[in-house]
Parts: C-alpha cells; sequence; structure tokens
C-alpha cells in the first residue's frame, strides 16, 4: 500500500523530542517493515525543507514559522502537498497524527480514502492536566479566559469533527478508547486499541550497562537509585516525587534520586531540593538523547512516574519497564492498565502514599526481583513491536484484501 502519514512534529530532528515524535517515528518504521511505501508530511521549523529520505521513509517538510499544530497556513500548505503528490500517484490511505490531518478532512476527492484518526490524549483531558497548574489568582483567570476557550474550540471544531468523519479512530489504550466514545458519541465499532509498543532489543535489562551508567555519574554499586524522566512540567508530578523521597532518605542513607528532562517547571524544583537540603541526594541530568535511555534505565533499581495527569499511555513507563525496572506509578489513566501487576500503584498527589510505597520497594530486594521480571514479560507480551505489527496487519487488511504480507 501508498500510505500517507501527517504529523505535527519531525522525526528527523532531534532537538525537541517528546512522545507524539517517538509514536510517529515507530509507526513510519512498522509500516515499512511491513513492505509498505511511506510518505510523511510535517512541518519543519528549521532549514532543512523538501523531500528527504530516512530510513525508508520519504519525509516531506514544509516550512513554518510558528510550532503549534493549529495552524491554518501550515495546515494548508500541508494539503498543497498532499494533493500534488496524490495527484502524481495515488495513496491508498491516510493516517493522522493527532489533529495534523484537519485540513485533508475537507477535501472531497480523497473522501474514500480509509482515514485513521490517532488520538493520544483527548484535549478534554486537558481541562484537568492545565487545572493542576493553577496555583494563583492570576494563573486562574488567564486560564478562564484564555486556556479554556482554547480547549474548548480544538474540542468542537477538530477532534470531534476529526473523530466521525475518520474511518477508524485509533487509541493507545481502553481507558481512552472508553472516554472517547462516551464524551465524542464515538460508535465503539469505530474505535480501536493499538497500544503503543517499543523496540525490545533497545530497551533491554543489561548489567554492562548498568556499570557503565554508575561509573559515568559517579554512582556506587551499593547505592540505591530512584529514578524519573519526563518533562518537567507540574502535571508531571516530580515535586511529589522529591517531596516523598525527602521523607525517606533518613531511612535509606545510601539512595539516590535521578531526575532526568527539562521544562518550565525545572527551577521550581530545584528550588525544592534545595529548601528540602537534597542537593546531594537529587540530581537533574537534563535532557538525554534517546540513545542513551537504555543505559540510564539501567542503572536505576526503582522506577517512578508521579503524574497528577491522566496520561494515555507513557513511553517511558513501557522503557522503563522494558529495561526490567520495577515501578511505582500514579493510578491515573494509561499507567493502570500498562503497569497491571507489574508494579505499584499509588493514588496521584497522596505524598505519604508514596513514602510506603518507596520504602516497601527501598527495604525489598526480591519484590524488586518479582516486580522486575513481571515488568519485562508484560512488554514482550502487550508493547512489543511484534505485537504492533500484528496489529496492523490486521487493521490493514481490512481496507486492502490484496495485500500480501
Amino acid at each position: 500500500m501508498h500510505i500517507c502519514i501527517v504529523s505535527p512534529v519531525e522525526i528527523n530532528n532531534r532537538e525537541s523530542w517528546g512522545g507524539i515524535h517517538t509514536h510517529t517515528e515507530m509507526l513510519c518504521k512498522i509500516l515499512v517493515k511491513l513492505g509498505h511505501s511511506v510518505t510523511l508530511i510535517v512541518p519543519s521549523y528549521s532549514e532543512t525543507v523538501g523531500v528527504q529520505l530516512y530510513q525508508g521513509i520519504h519525509i516531506i517538510t514544509i516550512n513554518e514559522s510558528q510550532s503549534k499544530v493549529a495552524n491554518c497556513m501550515w495546515l494548508r500548505k500541508e494539503i498543497q502537498s498532499f494533493l500534488s503528490l496524490h495527484n502524481q500517484n495515488s495513496f491508498d490511505c491516510i493516517f493522522s497524527e493527532g489533529n495534523a490531518g484537519y485540513e485533508l478532512m475537507k477535501e472531497k476527492s480523497i473522501a474514500k480514502l480509509p482515514f485513521f484518526y490517532f488520538i493520544h490524549v483527548p484535549s478534554f483531558m486537558h481541562f484537568y492536566n492545565n487545572w493542576k497548574e493553577v496555583c494563583n489568582l492570576r494563573i486562574f483567570i488567564s486560564y478562564l479566559l484564555k486556556t479554556v476557550p482554547k480547549i474548548l474550540h480544538r474540542i468542537l471544531f477538530w477532534e470531534i469533527p476529526l473523530a466521525h468523519f475518520s474511518t477508524k479512530v485509533l487509541c493507545v489504550s481502553v481507558l481512552k478508547a472508553k472516554q472517547l466514545c462516551k464524551f465524542y458519541k464515538v460508535s465503539p465499532e469505530k474505535v480501536e486499541v493499538i497500544n503503543n509498543w517499543v523496540d525490545i532489543n533497545f530497551f533491554t535489562p543489561d548489567d554492562d550497562k548498568k556499570s557503565c551508567g554508575r561509573k559515568r555519574f559517579l554512582i556506587s554499586e551499593n547505592t540505591l537509585v530512584f529514578l524519573g524522566v519526563g518533562g518537567l512540567w507540574r502535571p508531571k508530578g516530580f515535586h511529589i516525587a522529591i517531596q516523598s523521597f525527602s521523607r525517606i532518605v533518613c531511612r535509606i542513607p545510601n539512595s539516590v534520586l535521578l531526575i532526568c528532562g527539562s521544562g518550565k517547571e525545572e527551577q521550581k524544583l530545584i528550588r525544592l531540593v534545595k529548601k528540602k537540603r537534597l542537593e546531594n541526594k537529587v540530581r537533574f541530568l537534563g535532557k538525554i538523547s534517546h540513545s542513551e535511555l537504555p543505559l540510564i534505565y539501567n542503572m536505576a533499581d526503582i522506577f517512578l512516574i508521579p503524574s497528577l495527569m491522566s496520561e494515555g499511555q507513557p513511553y517511558t513507563l513501557i522503557e522503563a519497564m522494558a529495561c526490567g525496572l520495577p515501578v511505582i506509578a500514579s493510578k491515573k489513566g494509561g499507567n493502570i492498565e500498562t503497569l497491571g501487576d507489574a508494579g505499584i500503584l499509588v493514588p496521584a498527589g497522596k505524598v505519604n502514599a508514596w513514602i510506603d510505597a518507596m520504602l516497601e520497594l527501598a527495604e525489598d530486594s526480591e519484590k524488586r526481583k518479582i516486580f522486575s521480571k513481571k515488568a519485562r514479560e508484560r512488554v514482550l507480551n502487550f508493547f512489543s513491536e511484534e505485537v504492533a505489527i500484528k496489529r496492523f496487519q490486521k487493521l490493514l487488511e481490512k481496507y486492502n484484501n490484496k495485500v500480501e504480507y
């Protein structure tokens, strides 16, 4: 099949990287592995524009100065590029990462093409996520006047129309699929769950990486390492991890907390660490390249994902589980069905509950080993590339019975 993917992010520019970048790249790669011809249309916020061939993916980059998905100028350029390519060599189906395919929905000439809409976190969840950032009157007023209208516009004029137009709406978790059917009134038959997945050979338990990582960051072998990875903004809950860690460090003196990532909350978190006098116990590693993540995961003993928000299905959680890390996660959103019985689920934001869970794993090495084994097995069974390939095969066979894999 000749497949077009439209996405709001570049995959060959690693300066800014997140969940949508990861998903777009892995979606392209998996479709190429299945033998399809894949064209990816993305905006470029650098000087790199035009046509490129990247790991078997034909990438069409359109110059754009505004780094916003809902940018009408880029969307108009996108539809022009799509129609030009479609007229030369017809596409057989379209995948839209989030709302990137909005303008394509309006094009009558492609109305019969199968259109697959990947919605990772529906915008109604951002009411809650952004509310978590409200901490004073000024921000509350800004939230009411700026954030709420933007979210409502995105829901009413982008997501609901796209969901009803699509041939299939693809969600990364059962929870998000159910929420979509309930709030957007989408038929359950139209919604399909395809979980996020990782490369289990890249993210794998590795004692050599553990030793190498600890030497690099000057961490002794007998130190117990807690790890958190993700964007540093309030809904990610890293302040909860720091507050909880400050209360257990006297019980576990040979422990450290490593935080990987960057974001607007970073300076507040650094001030919190100083306030708690944990400068020698909490270390901010900054942005870590994707290629180095297996080393970071492997040198840790316990992974923390203290989200205050209801996430879709965090890649960091699956990556840590694939590396055999025992996990403590907030009992929110996609964390619940992703982790299953392979770790400890804790009420979001409850510091005392987090303290108890962190002490429970810190003081019980046998339990850590059990969760480590379960975590790896769970990824192999549900979140591996092999599982994803089967799901995409099944999805595409419905719309192209002549394709042989």
